[in-house]
């Protein structure tokens, strides 16, 4: 079988030998894989695929480099899709939300609150939404968040919201106060 790599401190970012470890560790991936093939343990079936995940886990084992599987992102956005595009992107929600959870315990005025929720809050979703049309529900659990933001909370407990986001979402001119309406 394979001896295990135990690292005993991490390689600094722009170290020369970085590089190098790394191809040694693609090297020894390669080969694994290459034996597979050899033996014919590598063909389009399921079982086959089982292999070729068994041979991943232990080139993350050796390696200690995880999720070689997929799955990552790639500019801040994930690399595949699966059936529910509202898990997916749950992290861009998740963001909004961890932005806005700092700013409730501040004593902001109408007109700060109006900034951070244009400047701040309603920027984060913008790249995900130029390369992907995210799914209604994903901008309805923004909206909504906002929409909490907005009127606040009293003792943990949300205000009444005296005005929809969709009539806060109309332009200033026309009455309203330009907030985005991500369904749009």
């Amino acid at each position: 079988d394979y001896g295990y790599i135990q690292p005993s401190r991490g390689i600094r970012q722009g170290d020369p030998l970085s590089p190098y470890l790394f191809l040694l560790c693609a090297e020894t991936l390669s080969q694994m894989i290459s034996q597979a093939e050899q033996r014919k343990e590598v063909n389009a079936t399921t079982e086959d695929c089982q292999r070729m995940a068994r041979i991943l886990r232990d080139y993350e084992a050796i390696s200690g480099i995880h999720n070689i599987g997929g799955g990552g992102k790639y500019l801040g956005l994930p690399e595949q899709f699966g059936k529910n595009k509202r898990e997916l992107f749950q992290f861009v929600v998740d963001r909004v939300k961890h932005n806005i959870g700092g700013w409730y315990n501040r004593f902001l005025s109408p007109a700060g609150k109006e900034v951070l929720i244009k400047s701040v809050a309603q920027a984060k979703p913008v790249y995900s939404m130029n390369c992907f049309l995210i799914p209604q529900q994903v901008c309805a659990a923004i909206n909504s968040s906002l929409s909490e933001f907005w009127w606040g909370k009293n003792n943990g407990r949300r205000k009444i919201p005296w005005i929809s986001w969709k009539r806060l979402s109309i332009p200033k001119n026309e009455g309203g106060l330009g907030f985005k309406d991500l369904h749009s």
